[in-house]
């Protein structure tokens, strides 16, 4: 059987067989434990991933398939297992593939570049009023976006069926389920975002009730509010958007 692309040999941070337990400290055996946790998960995670298709290591489709790992580890494996340390994107990525610092930043800064030119569907959500739009704080900045994000090419996915997955993910059912009952329009897909360096299309949803549930996902999206629409605290794609509310509304 072909073995997949990825390390199954990661140096193990345990102590060698004829060294006694007792000796080591408290913090040493938590690492251990830990260690011997993620390594569990990262072999789960592998058989998810078999058989890996594309060609290499670094092609965007084995990458893609990486991240997505990397979600099923942060939604599904920690809940159940405490040992678990909550690992961050990169962090992920080096341990899992057992890359060096300068495969790392190579791989991720090609990762993220290609990702840039997808095509993304994004949602603008109006209250019944149409002077405010639901909107999220980027996970690393305090400025607003529309909610949505990219497309799955690498499985052919559509934009309306990527808004729709967005929503959920980053927002809940209650939202995702109103988005798929009462979109009603959506822009030319052919708007190019600058920052983002590709095209934006954006549906909209009128009448969005304020008081709907919202339940934000960690690492998806971080603060969520309702922002009048003259606002300045759009991020740059927010700006984008913002531009054409204009014609939205």
């Amino acid at each position: 059987m072909e073995q997949p692309p990825y390390p199954t040999n990661h140096e193990k941070t345990s102590p060698d067989s004829g060294n006694d337990s007792s000796s080591l400290s408290d913090d040493e055996l938590a690492q251990i434990k830990e260690d011997a946790a993620v390594e569990g998960a990262f072999l789960e995670c592998r058989k998810k991933l078999e058989p890996v298709v594309g060609t290499g290591l670094v092609s965007m489709d084995n990458l893609f398939r990486v991240e997505e790992a990397y979600w099923d580890y942060l939604d599904n494996m920690i809940p159940q297992n405490s040992d678990l340390p909550r690992l961050s994107f990169r962090e992920f990525f080096k341990r899992f593939l057992g890359l060096n610092q300068v495969s790392l930043n190579l791989i991720m800064a090609t990762f993220s570049q290609y990702k840039h030119t997808l095509p993304c569907a994004r949602v603008a959500f109006f209250d019944p009023d149409q002077v405010y739009v639901l909107a999220g704080t980027t996970v690393r900045a305090d400025k607003f976006v529309l909610p949505g994000g990219k497309c799955n090419a690498h499985k052919g996915e559509m934009m309306w069926d990527c808004a729709a997955r967005e929503i959920q993910e980053e927002l809940g059912e209650d939202l995702a389920n109103l988005f798929r009952q009462n979109v009603a329009k959506w822009s030319s897909p052919n708007f190019f975002c600058p920052h983002w360096k590709s095209s934006q299309g954006i549906y909209v949803v009128h009448g969005c009730p304020r008081d709907i549930p919202l339940f934000p996902r960690e690492g998806e999206i971080g603060k969520v509010g309702w922002v009048p629409l003259g606002s300045n605290r759009f991020a740059a794609v927010g700006s984008c958007c913002k531009s054409m509310f204009g014609k939205l509304t």
